[in-house]
């Protein structure tokens, strides 16, 4: 289930100081092995009144550095547009291209690019890194929520709670 990689959005995007309003996973079919699938796609509204064109960037990649890092918290992230480049992360890369434009980062500009992006990726291991534990069990517990359910969709609002199980700290104090 993509729920790891929608947490990542969400904590770095929380980080960053953007209004965060919850979490979407659609589609969910559960098969005779227990597996989830995400089907229809899922995502992490974001928005704010004051330009935070960095911050979007590296929550558009945290969504990849958080999959990634679940799986092997050893991963290197030597080529970022090349990860960014597959069908399941090619609309986060043109979030965080369109975020860098509005930062003077020209598309075509491939090398000033590809450093912008090891940037928000190096940020965005050092905000998910230590919290993977903390992903990891409120993964399993959405998990076990949804699969007793057989949820077909997954809807959360962000809350000071989610902050604080996924953080260690209640970032609306």
């Amino acid at each position: 289930m993509d729920l790891m990689h929608e947490f990542g959005h969400w904590v770095a995007g929380q980080h960053g100081d953007i209004g965060i309003d919850g979490l979407g996973l659609y589609g969910l079919e559960h098969s005779a092995d227990g597996a989830i699938i995400v089907t229809l796609g899922g995502g992490v509204p974001m928005g704010s009144s004051r330009p935070r064109d960095w911050e979007y960037v590296v929550a558009n990649v945290a969504g990849l550095v958080a999959e990634k890092l679940a799986a092997d918290e050893a991963f290197r992230f030597d080529d970022p547009v090349g990860l960014l480049s597959t069908p399941d992360f090619i609309h986060d890369l043109d979030e965080a291209r369109a975020h860098l434009a509005n930062k003077g980062v020209r598309p075509d500009g491939a090398a000033r690019v590809r450093s912008a992006l090891s940037q928000a990726i190096t940020e965005a291991v050092e905000i998910i890194r230590p919290l993977l534990p903390r992903l990891h069990e409120q993964v399993a517990q959405l998990e076990t929520i949804v699969r007793a359910g057989r949820l077909s969709k997954l809807e959360l609002e962000w809350s000071g709670t989610h902050a604080a199980l996924l953080t260690g700290e209640d970032l609306y104090e």
